[in-house]
């Protein structure tokens, strides 16, 4: 009886975990024009070091890749973004992920979007390259994972533990790094405040992205 009450508890508590992380998803690759704090992309890659949550994140970003209409170019951009900080502070299963779906990525590679007479998808080109080039050079990534680790060190207090034994392009990326986070030190910082989202520039898993 005990262990059926202890597995409804473990249950809800995974759905719980569940519906708070699609609801940043959902922000963070909002059609809105407006930015994404900081916090919240890292927050997000966090989640990533379940095996579980790491799968939702993902199936939701491929899920908005599928997006064809013009008019939510920002929601291509906002995940091209978010799956960027995943590569740089996200788990290995991440990593692994984009990698081998990363045709989605190579698609938006020299997209265009005319916006009121100016083209506005500088931004999504200028991602996609960047997880392309990632992902193709195993030395770039780790280097940028340090330089992540620094950043995060200096904002937070929260930085990426890379593994530096492991030689560049020996056995993939998978095995090369670290748990980015301390999963020990959840405490989060960061400002929330709301920018405006110009294209020009560089900026559910139970429900549907």
């Amino acid at each position: 009886m005990w262990n059926k009450v202890k597995n409804v508890a473990q249950t809800a508590k995974i759905g719980k975990s569940t519906s708070a992380l699609e609801g940043q998803l959902k922000e963070a690759t909002g059609p809105e024009n407006w930015g994404v704090p900081n916090s919240m992309l890292h927050s997000i890659a966090l989640a990533s070091h379940d095996d579980n949550e790491s799968d939702v994140i993902l199936n939701w970003c491929f899920e908005v890749l599928k997006e064809k209409r013009d008019k939510f170019w920002r929601r291509i951009q906002k995940t091209l973004t978010l799956m960027e900080t995943l590569l740089k502070h996200g788990s290995d299963r991440c990593i692994e992920g984009i990698r081998r779906e990363l045709w989605r990525v190579q698609q938006w590679r020299e997209h265009r979007v005319m916006e009121e007479g100016r083209e506005v998808a500088g931004g999504i080109r200028h991602k996609a390259n960047a997880i392309v080039d990632l992902c193709g050079d195993p030395a770039m990534l780790i280097q940028e994972r340090e330089k992540a680790q620094g950043l995060a060190q200096k904002m937070t207090g929260i930085g990426t533990s890379i593994d530096k034994e492991a030689a560049p392009g020996q056995g993939g990326i998978q095995g090369a790094f670290k748990s980015p986070f301390d999963k020990r030190s959840s405490k989060k910082h960061g400002s929330r405040s709301r920018q405006g989202f110009d294209g020009s520039s560089t900026p559910n898993s139970g429900q549907s992205p």
